[in-house]
């Protein structure tokens, strides 16, 4: 029996946007089921039926945000893994939406296809190896959000500060 391909949702209002994705990830085909989605309630949608396994969200859109969207999706589909990859990378946004909603990797645009790809995969395999539990800090400090919330500014700072 085949085992079911992941199913990874890309959202974004700029069409073009989601045609550079479709062409960057088009060797991720055979291993994932990609939809691409241009309004963050289309995407809300599609994500229950059937059930996503990540999803991949801009920010700034019109009509729902994507921080509305992650919200949506940490309360009706718990779990499934969200990305954030926005034009919008300012220490304050990101520190607003870590602390709000529960988000697995935040990236800002121009992104590297092989860094999204790894941060695909790495929520995947996350996904894949636990069920729904206490996230726990990188650095083994324990669940606490503040410690959470510490690595991924940490992370943040150091994607910002090597320009990646």
């Amino acid at each position: 029996m085949a085992t079911e391909k992941p199913r990874i949702l890309f959202v974004d209002d700029e069409t073009k946007i989601l045609e550079a994705l479709g062409r960057s990830l088009r060797e991720k085909r055979h291993d994932w089921n990609m939809a691409f989605i241009d309004s963050a309630e289309a995407a809300l949608r599609e994500a229950r039926n059937p059930h996503a396994d990540v999803l991949v969200t801009d920010l700034a859109m019109p009509g729902m945000s994507g921080l509305e969207l992650v919200r949506g999706m940490n309360e009706t589909s718990p779990e499934t893994k969200c990305i954030i990859l926005t034009g919008t990378g300012d220490l304050q946004t990101a520190a607003e939406i870590i602390n709000t909603v529960r988000v697995f990797r935040f990236y800002t645009k121009p992104c590297e296809t092989g860094v999204l790809v790894d941060g695909i995969v790495a929520a995947l395999v996350d996904g894949a190896s636990s069920s729904i539990s206490e996230p726990t800090s990188q650095f083994g400090f324990g669940p606490g959000p503040g410690n959470i919330v510490l690595d991924k500014l940490d992370a943040l700072i150091a994607q910002q500060v090597l320009g990646a």
